[in-house]
């Protein structure tokens, strides 16, 4: 993870003189090594901070079936089953990342299934009473509006998104973010950090009302909880 780290902050001296960068061939920045480091900010409090909300909402403690965006690591799919006995949990990764990471995490897990694809264009399944996106809508606008559309369509009818996300409000007190924000632009990808209010714009613009807005900041991650109800759309 540090030497993928370090050859992305190599880009930087590049990046200022000749500006953004072009990907790489093939390049994918949501890769095994993505997955590994977003399970050690799970462990450093964002999974703690996470379960401590949702333990408190009916609509997560009455849900049957549920949504892990990109959640490969598998530690969320673990905590939600457990505080909910009658949950079946989805994960819903690259093929790398399940066959790689989340089929020997979950081994033997009866209530916890995978899907191999990229969510950005593969079927997401359908019936879900609540979707789990965390730290994986860094997404250029063209590509996160047809996204949010199609998990607008996979969630049952007054279903939550639950995105779990750092967001850019104040360029000091959320400086982590700043910094994940400068890394994507030198790493080619085209993702980007949001700010709080253009994130919740385009959720509102795709069809959910935004139900609440935790921080749950913790000295590892300044991340913010974003929960948004699926709600009917106007007939044309």
């Amino acid at each position: 993870m540090r030497r993928t780290r370090s050859s992305r902050w190599d880009n930087l001296a590049r990046a200022l003189k000749n500006g953004p960068l072009d990907a790489p061939d093939n390049h994918q920045i949501f890769d095994e090594l993505f997955s590994l480091a977003m399970a050690e900010g799970a462990i450093g409090g964002s999974l703690q901070g996470t379960v401590k909300l949702l333990r408190e909402k009916p609509e997560f403690l009455n849900a049957r079936k549920c949504l892990d965006l990109g959640g490969g690591h598998g530690l969320y799919s673990l905590a939600f089953t457990r505080i909910n006995p009658m949950l079946h949990s989805v994960i819903f990764d690259f093929p790398g990342v399940i066959d790689n990471v989340t089929k020997k995490v979950l081994s033997g897990s009866d209530r916890i299934s995978m899907i191999s694809g990229d969510f950005c264009g593969n079927d997401l399944g359908s019936g879900y009473d609540f979707i789990f996106a965390s730290d994986v809508l860094y997404r250029q606008e063209a590509v996160l509006r047809p996204l949010l559309d199609r998990i607008w369509s996979s969630l049952d009818q007054g279903g939550l998104l639950i995105s779990k996300h750092l967001h850019i409000d104040d360029l000091r007190s959320d400086s982590a973010a700043v910094l994940f924000d400068l890394m994507f632009s030198i790493s080619g990808t085209g993702s980007k950090v949001y700010s709080n209010a253009d994130f919740c714009s385009l959720l509102e613009s795709s069809g959910f009302s935004i139900v609440q807005i935790e921080d749950i900041s913790n000295a590892a991650s300044r991340s913010k909880i974003i929960i948004a109800r699926k709600k009917a759309r106007e007939a044309h």
